[in-house]
């Protein structure tokens, strides 16, 4: 079963029925329950009928839901994702709590003005439609085997994200990231490997010496990423060398729920782990496999494991491969160049300076 971050409430009244008898027939969807349809003190799921339902308690306005025990949903909450909000599980959750806090799994449509009285529910299991999801509740949510990210409610009622922290991370192409915790920052430990913005746009590639050097940001020359070393055996190690402005990219390119790293950020990890002098040799990764040797002082005890991916120079030219691991920082320094942290196989410092925009380098995300 795949992991969700926030995963937003529903929205406003006027939809028709049609959505209905979509959601109520998908495999993803375990529960699909019409309020006004409580009988008994049983909210039924009208996917199954009799034999599921919610046990309700208290009447229209603080309803209370509990969750059902059967193996169905026990077996679907291992993690126990029903009825969570913020880090406390709740197998009976009151309608304000519903209305008013964000809920992993769970969408709840309900009338957009107070006192907000909830008009459906509806528990998710797996994957789910999203061009749906989004038509009929109003969400802003991206897919790739994770639910990820929040939606607001129609007449700009905001929901706000979940406090819920999730074990990974899915960026635009479906690549999957590993979330590392060092200090208070919260890492994502593989460097950036997509090959689209969020928007689906393809980031271009596969471009010459001569027109490499044209990406400048000017319109039409707004991002471009190659392989490290120009293989693309190279990808799923070391992630991708961007050039600037596709870092710097409106459409963006940072898994959902992230930031590429900036200056700060960059600074905060290197006064955790020491200062300057030392932070590059608690980064690189250990050993000589894809370090040349010496790789002096590299322990990499943050977990962070910076990789050697050299660099694609301003005038298309692929250098540094298995000597220098440089990163963008998404922090601007003036119109033609900006920041980059860089690291070397020969000493443990971690350096900073600005440089061209037009350098692809490898780029790593942290959550926001």
């Amino acid at each position: 079963m795949g992991t969700a971050i926030g995963v937003g409430i529903g929205v406003g009244i006027g939809s028709s029925s049609s959505w209905k008898s979509y959601w109520k027939t998908q495999a993803e969807v375990l529960f699909f329950g019409e309020i006004s349809k409580i009988t008994d003190g049983k909210l039924y799921n009208q996917k199954t009928g009799s034999i599921d339902y919610l046990t309700v308690g208290g009447s229209v306005g603080s309803y209370t839901f509990q969750c059902p025990q059967t193996d169905a949903y026990k077996n679907a909450d291992s993690d126990e994702l029903w009825f969570k909000y913020s880090t406390k599980v709740l197998r009976t959750v009151t309608e304000a709590e519903l209305v008013g806090y964000d809920f992993t799994r769970t969408i709840v449509k309900y009338d957009n003005t107070s006192p907000y009285a909830i008009r459906h529910i509806v528990i998710l299991s797996e994957n789910v439609d999203t061009a749906r999801m989004r038509n009929d509740f109003d969400l802003s949510i991206w897919w790739s085997n994770i639910l990820s990210l929040y939606g607001n409610i129609k007449g700009n009622r905001g929901v706000g994200k979940s406090t819920w922290t999730p074990d990974n991370i899915v960026d635009a192409d479906g690549n999957i990231y590993t979330l590392l915790v060092i200090g208070a920052q919260t890492w994502l430990l593989e460097n950036l490997k997509t090959t689209k913005y969020n928007d689906g746009s393809p980031i271009p590639t596969g471009l010459s010496d001569a027109n490499w050097a044209l990406e400048d940001g000017s319109a039409g020359h707004d991002g471009a990423f190659s392989y490290p070393n120009n293989s693309s055996a190279n990808k799923a190690i070391y992630g991708l060398l961007y050039n600037f402005s596709a870092v710097v990219n409106a459409k963006g390119m940072a898994p959902v729920g992230c930031h590429i790293a900036t200056d700060a950020d960059y600074q905060t990890l290197q006064t955790y782990l020491g200062g300057s002098g030392v932070a590059s040799g608690k980064m690189k990764e250990a050993g000589t496999t894809h370090w040349t040797t010496p790789n002096t002082g590299a322990t990499n005890e943050s977990g962070f494991t910076a990789l050697p991916a050299g660099r694609r120079t301003q005038v298309g030219a692929y250098s540094l491969f298995g000597t220098y691991g440089m990163y963008w920082e998404s922090t601007n320094y003036n119109a033609t160049n900006a920041y980059r942290r860089y690291m070397v196989n020969t000493d443990d410092n971690l350096a900073t300076d600005y440089t061209l925009k037009l350098n692809g380098f490898l780029v790593r995300c942290l959550l926001d």
